[in-house]
């Protein structure tokens, strides 16, 4: 009988390691990807090709979310002009305090507020009850607060 235990805790022993080294692997396996998958959007966005930047970044946020991909995703949506998305994923990056955040917060806290020059506020008054549109969407009844927009 004990050795019958003693080979039953054996082998939860080597079951137990293997699925922790498979863990592990896993874990290293999806950080690699998603460090290629930053690469790759930093170096699109380095030839002009901010659109699939964006998506590249968008992929590794999938993969493992960070304020380092935040921030990344937030410079290409300000490459783009969305400056909505790119101040929203800026200030959540800079709101982390990781390392890469850290030694890059100063051109961070630049891009966003270059970003939050093209944003701006609106309030719109009239009858309790009223609809509101914004651009042919419609965006509430009145009162409302004020709302964010973008310029143009």
């Amino acid at each position: 009988m004990r050795v019958k235990s003693l080979a039953v805790l054996l082998l939860v022993g080597f079951w137990g390691r293997a699925a922790g080294a498979a863990g592990d692997a896993s874990v290293s396996g999806a950080f690699a990807s998603r460090e290629a998958w930053i690469r790759k959007g930093v170096e699109l966005r380095r030839n002009g090709a901010n659109d699939q930047a964006l998506a590249a970044f968008l992929q590794a946020h999938r993969i493992r979310p960070s304020g380092r991909t935040l921030g990344q995703i937030g410079l290409a949506h300000q490459s783009l002009r969305e400056w909505m998305k790119a101040a929203d994923c800026l200030d959540e990056a800079l709101a982390s305090h990781e390392p890469w955040i850290e030694k890059n917060r100063a051109p961070l806290e630049e891009a966003a507020a270059a970003v939050k020059k093209h944003i701006g506020w609106l309030g719109i008054k009239g009858q309790d009850g009223s609809h509101a549109w914004l651009n042919e969407t419609p965006i509430g009844t009145l009162p409302l607060k004020e709302i964010r927009v973008e310029e143009g």
